[in-house]
């Protein structure tokens, strides 16, 4: 299993801000636990041998990954 980047990104981005500007030790340590943990659940299978042709030209930008939503 490998954790899914794009999804710990966005769990990433919300919560670094809280962290960072928290002074107590105890709670820092504890949002970061947190933090892990909800990071740790989003959670991807490694499936071997897996690939899938490419389309290039003019479908392959159709639809780009810039357009969807992960997160």
């Amino acid at each position: 299993m490998m954790v899914n980047c794009t999804v710990s990104i966005g769990i990433l981005k919300n919560d670094r801000i809280d962290i960072l500007l928290e002074t107590d030790q105890k709670k820092k340590e504890q949002l970061f636990q947190q933090l892990y943990d909800d990071i740790s659940q989003n959670l991807v299978p490694i499936r071997p041998n897996r690939y899938y042709h490419r389309t290039k030209g003019q479908l392959a930008g159709k639809y780009s990954s810039t357009h969807k939503r992960a997160y």
